[in-house]
């Protein structure tokens, strides 16, 4: 009877060894990869863009990691986000995010989700929008801004975008619906098609860090160069200044050709000593009133619910609280 119950035991430890494998694999494969909030874990929804939840095409991506919308809507979402891409040339991405992540991370999360999704190339222009859906902490929305998106779009722009696509969200917390994550998407793709018929903006400039060279906006034209666009101001400046004082001498020149000129008169050629009066005038004040209030300054220090990413290197960008 023991050498039965002995023999039962081995077998059922080999038993469970054998299957605590397979049983790992399961889980991994069941989590699809979705339990991650680390930047090192970004690639893992990616590995299979042909899921139900997200959609990909060159220029354009959706994915529904919250699986708020149907396959339907999401369907129809993905063809406007093709549209507006095919309109501004450039890459769109909406990713709707089910997992918790922090501001930093979700700041990060964007931009290198977009670098994976498109491409990180020195002629890839891209816009990247994060909508928070987590629900158990106060929601975070980001735009990332890629390459020569920034010349169109400036971070306080972006900023704007996302105060606009708040309006049309629930607050952290609140219930959502499929139509209100349709309506911001929507309004965001009218935004970044607007920024882009206006053209780019002539204060706009960043570092390519790809091809090291700097884009920016001249005379409403995008620039590349090595050198920094002030230098480009200076050499302007001074192809303009160096030629307006060569004609200000000629001129001048000629002008004293023309005319004589006079040595100044002064003022006692006009007058006689002997036939002006100076009269010595004083003004007392018999006393003075000096008052003086201190003026209190208007500005309070204050917390606001947005942030703006770096404008120096290729990625920009702006989010929100909501």
């Amino acid at each position: 009877m023991k050498r039965v119950i002995t023999s039962l035991l081995i077998f059922s430890a080999a038993l469970i060894c054998c299957l605590m494998p397979v049983s790992a694999a399961s889980t991994l494969s069941e989590s699809g990869g979705k339990n991650y909030s680390s930047v090192s874990d970004l690639s893992l929804p990616y590995q299979n863009a042909d899921t139900d939840d997200s959609l990909r095409s060159e220029n354009a991506y959706l994915k529904d990691e919250a699986g708020i919308l149907s396959a339907e809507s999401c369907r129809g979402l993905f063809d406007d986000i093709l549209q507006t891409a095919g309109r501004i040339n450039m890459n769109v991405a909406v990713y709707i995010g089910g997992v918790h992540r922090s501001d930093n991370t979700t700041e990060k999360f964007a931009e290198e989700c977009s670098e994976y999704i498109f491409g990180s190339g020195g002629d890839v222009n891209s816009i990247f929008l994060y909508l928070d859906f987590e629900g158990d902490s106060v929601s975070y929305d980001y735009i990332d801004l890629f390459h020569d998106a920034k010349l169109y779009i400036k971070n306080s722009e972006a900023q704007d975008m996302i105060d606009d696509i708040d309006e049309y969200l629930p607050k952290s917390g609140d219930a959502v619906y499929p139509n209100q994550i349709l309506r911001a998407v929507s309004v965001f793709l009218r935004d970044i098609e607007e920024e882009k018929d206006d053209g780019p903006d002539h204060n706009s400039c960043y570092y390519n860090e790809e091809i090291n060279k700097y884009r920016y906006v001249f005379f409403g034209k995008i620039i590349e160069s090595s050198i920094r666009p002030y230098r480009y101001l200076v050499l302007f400046l001074a192809a303009s200044i160096i030629p307006a004082v060569i004609i200000a001498v000629l001129i001048g020149g000629m002008v004293r050709k023309k005319y004589k000129y006079r040595e100044e008169q002064r003022a006692s050629a006009y007058t006689s000593t002997n036939r002006v009066n100076y009269k010595d005038v004083k003004d007392i004040l018999l006393s003075t009133n000096v008052t003086r209030q201190k003026i209190e300054s208007s500005h309070r220090g204050g917390g606001g619910g947005g942030s703006s990413g770096g404008s120096g290197g290729s990625h920009g960008g702006a989010g929100g609280h909501r």
